[in-house]
């Protein structure tokens, strides 16, 4: 009944779950900033790789940003008032953007989610484009 795409479909089950867990693993953002000296300093996402793996926070002071375990250390980047990148004569700056738009590119989760469905749907169709 089930044929040979069984082995398959558990597989690509299995991979599903595992991504799921990796993105419900994966700490804060800290945002990109203007250090104490002016220089603009890019944003990455926690625990860098050589943090260790408990250091889902960003910490630190809004002029110096880091990963770490500590709650009590946690930075509020809503209250900093230097992550704003200084935009360049000729361009659009984010506020005068359309906000509503969703900007969505082939690594957002939304398009990994909905490639994983779309394969889980074809291999348990039995690789078949239509569903019967």
């Amino acid at each position: 009944m089930w044929g040979g795409g069984f082995p398959a479909s558990v597989t690509v089950v299995v991979t599903f779950l595992l991504v799921i867990i990796d993105v419900k693993a994966s700490g804060e953002y800290c945002h990109g900033w203007h250090d104490s000296q002016g220089a603009w300093k890019e944003g990455f996402q926690c625990p860098e790789k050589i943090d260790a793996d408990d250091s889902i926070i960003c910490c630190g002071k809004c002029e110096l940003r880091y990963c770490c375990a500590s709650t009590d250390a946690r930075l509020d980047q809503g209250s900093c008032d230097n992550d704003q990148q200084a935009q360049e004569p000729g361009t659009e700056s984010k506020d005068n953007k359309d906000s509503g738009a969703v900007q969505e590119g082939p690594g957002s989760d939304h398009a990994v989610l909905t490639g994983i469905k779309f394969g889980l749907d074809r291999i348990l169709d039995g690789g078949s484009p239509q569903r019967r």
